[in-house]
Formats: structure tokens, sequence, C-alpha cells
């Protein structure tokens, strides 16, 4: 092989290489333009969802009344019997509820809510009445 066609041999190398890294970077382009319509396309569908969800979600109290002695402990979350949507599924743990004061008599509303994702909400109350505790003294 003469120095020429060496030379010519290289030159050829060179240019494909560049050849090839020109369309292997158009390949990538392209792949990230289409990465990019897929997520924006995803975006708007779930936006879409969102504007179309108007059903707000469920929930559901096992009581809406309950009597307690001052003092007794409150497990709010025991009184939950459903908390879900249509969309969103089983929401349990996204319900929110105010505390009451246990120790002071009297009757309270704790209001449970719930949003699902569209930001559709809905409440429920448990009324809670603290009565005085009763304590005997003296019995021997």
């Amino acid at each position: 092989m003469t120095k020429k066609q060496l030379i010519i041999l290289l030159v050829v190398a060179i240019l494909c290489s560049f050849v090839l890294s020109f369309l292997f970077s158009k390949t990538e382009e392209q792949r990230e333009i289409k990465r990019n319509e897929q997520l924006e396309q995803e975006a708007k569908q779930e936006q879409q969802i969102k504007e179309s969800d108007v059903i707000p979600p469920v929930l559901t109290l096992k009581r809406n009344k309950l009597s307690i002695y001052q003092g007794d402990e409150i497990n709010y979350k025991a009184f939950i019997k459903e908390a879900s949507d249509n969309l969103d599924g089983d929401l349990i743990n996204s319900v929110n509820f105010n505390k009451i004061n246990n120790q002071q008599i009297g009757t309270y509303v704790v209001e449970y809510t719930l949003s699902d994702s569209a930001g559709n909400t809905t409440t429920s109350d448990l009324e809670i009445t603290v009565r005085e505790k009763i304590t005997f003294s003296g019995m021997d």
C-alpha cells in the first residue's frame, strides 16, 4: 500500500467517523424530542383527567356521635370507615382531622376532610361529648 493510498484510507476513515457521529447525534436528538413529546402528552392527559374529575372522594365514618370520659384517649383514625376516590383509589392516609381537648367537659366536633388529586374535597363530622369522669373514693 502506497503512502498516497494510506492517506486516502485515513481521510475516508475520518470522514466516516464524522458522518457516523453526526448521524448518531441526530438519532439521540430525535429520541430526546420524542421523549419530551411523550412527557408533554402525559402531562396534558393528566391535566385533562384532573379537569374532568368533578366527583369528590368518598369519606365515611363508622359513627357520627361518640361519648367519652375526661382523659380518655381517642384514636381518630379508627373512626374512618372508608376514604377513597374513583380515580385515586384508597386515600385513608390522606384524611385530615382536628383534635379536641379530651380533658375539658363539653361537646366538640371533629371535622374529617379528604381531597383528591383534582382538588375535589369532602368532609364528615364526628360529634364527641366529653363527660365528667366520676371517681369513687373511700369505698372500703
